[in-house]
């Protein structure tokens, strides 16, 4: 049978665990905000190059060349379909 003091002992141990746990949990949360202003920081500076405009426009090239088809024999190869569309 437990005795009185020891349970009252581990009561201390057991909240200053929640406070380190509490204490870690705010410090990611800290961390995680800093990771996303940098990210923000980041993407920004990205976007004002001017070698970003010319990704952009090579993403929006490439999308505007995607053809998507359906119903195509299985033993058709990539090569052959894409002779028809070229």
């Amino acid at each position: 049978k437990p005795s009185l003091l020891s349970s009252q002992s581990a009561k201390p141990d057991i909240f200053s665990e929640i406070l380190n746990m509490k204490q870690k949990l705010q410090q990611l949360e800290i961390q995680i905000s800093q990771a996303k202003q940098l990210k923000k920081q980041k993407v920004g500076e990205l976007k004002r190059s001017p070698q970003s405009g010319e990704l952009q426009n090579q993403e929006d090239v490439t999308e505007s060349r995607i053809i998507h088809v359906t119903n195509v024999h299985y033993a058709a190869s990539k090569e052959a379909i894409s002779m028809l569309f070229s």
